[in-house]
């Protein structure tokens, strides 16, 4: 179905659309990659304490938690590839992509934002469809993933990797792996989890990740230019 025409049949229910049904597969996908690959992952990097081994147990031991470990590591690369070729190749996946680039514009609405978030202003700034931090999550989100990705393919088969790579490189890159995974969960689930779920303004939970679509006052008051781009072109439409 044609993209204009799912934006203005949400528009007649009071709604914006947002995702479409391609977009929400590939992120509940990678989420629960990412959901497992935390689990198993952080599992072993607190082996040494209480969590740890408990994580360890439920997971089945040493053995088991790597074997689901990697499991998720080959889902979350096929995600990946996926959603590179969504984005290159597709019309609606190209678009989005575009939107989401980052530009001049965008860190004048982080000053804004950061003003509003701190009582200087009395609205959020006049946002596209995704707002500075959403942005920047996005290709924070990615840069982590695909680092991730490498270094644990190095992990994966260190002895190959050693006759390609220098010795010492192997602990840096567990090391890496490790910490990286870590800061990935903090980024990816913490912040993720609390700035598009429990933050006031979502609270208990934004339901655009399932039905694809969202209120059209919220989207009016945090995506101000996605509200006025929606509208125009829906008066448009019916002229």
């Amino acid at each position: 179905m044609d993209e204009s025409r799912l934006e203005r049949e949400a528009l007649k229910q009071g709604l914006a659309w947002r995702m479409s049904l391609s977009m929400r597969i590939q992120h509940a996908f990678m989420a629960l990659c990412i959901l497992v690959l935390a689990a198993t992952g952080l599992a072993l990097f607190f082996a040494d304490t209480a969590v740890g081994r408990w994580l360890i147990e439920i997971q089945g031991g040493f053995h088991n938690r790597g074997t689901i470990h990697r499991l998720a590591a080959v889902g979350l690369i096929g995600s990946l590839v996926f959603h590179l070729g969504y984005s290159l190749f597709s019309r609606h996946g190209s678009r989005e992509f575009r939107r989401r680039m980052l530009r001049g514009d965008d860190f004048r609405q982080l000053a804004e934002a950061v003003s509003y978030k701190l009582g200087g202003r009395d609205e959020p700034p006049a946002a596209g469809k995704y707002t500075f931090g959403q942005k920047l999550h996005y290709w924070l989100s990615g840069f982590f993933i695909l680092t991730m990705i490498v270094s644990g393919l190095i992990l994966w088969n260190p002895t190959a990797a050693m006759a390609l790579l220098p010795q010492w490189l192997i602990p840096v890159v567990l090391a890496l792996h490790g910490w990286e995974g870590l800061i990935l969960v903090i980024t990816a689930v913490v912040w993720h989890l609390y700035d598009v779920h429990l933050s006031p303004r979502n609270f208990p939970m934004s339901s655009v990740w399932l039905s694809g679509k969202m209120p059209l006052e919220k989207t009016e008051r945090y995506h101000r230019r996605e509200h006025e781009r929606l509208t125009q072109e829906a008066r448009q439409s019916e002229e």
